[in-house]
């Protein structure tokens, strides 16, 4: 019974220390330093709350019109990307910042 009950704690430790990102951006930026993202596509507009930014960025005219991509990005307490939620939901947005390195 206590083997049970051990190996079914690890099991869900194991599930829950896993982070299953689904999008380029989230795979692209999630565990990398928030510095980095905003060195790369500019700062934050304002603090939302502790350890969350609200960003907008990733300008670009194309055609005469200018696009830009908007998100709320949430960090750690080591200043580490935990989650990006774009509100911009446009095949720019995630082409553009699912890069590391703007190019």
């Amino acid at each position: 019974m206590n083997s049970r009950i051990a190996t079914s704690i690890f099991i869900l430790l194991g599930l829950t220390a896993c982070t299953t990102a689904t999008d380029p951006v989230s795979k692209a930026w999630v565990g990398k330093s928030a510095g980095g993202f905003f060195a790369a596509y500019g700062p934050p507009l304002s603090e939302t709350g502790p350890n969350s930014y609200r960003w907008k960025g990733a300008y670009s005219r194309v055609n005469g019109s200018l696009r830009s991509c908007s998100a709320v990005i949430r960090v750690d307490n080591d200043y580490r990307i935990r989650d990006i939620d774009l509100s911009t939901q446009s095949d720019y947005c995630k082409e553009t910042l699912a890069q590391t390195e703007k190019k």
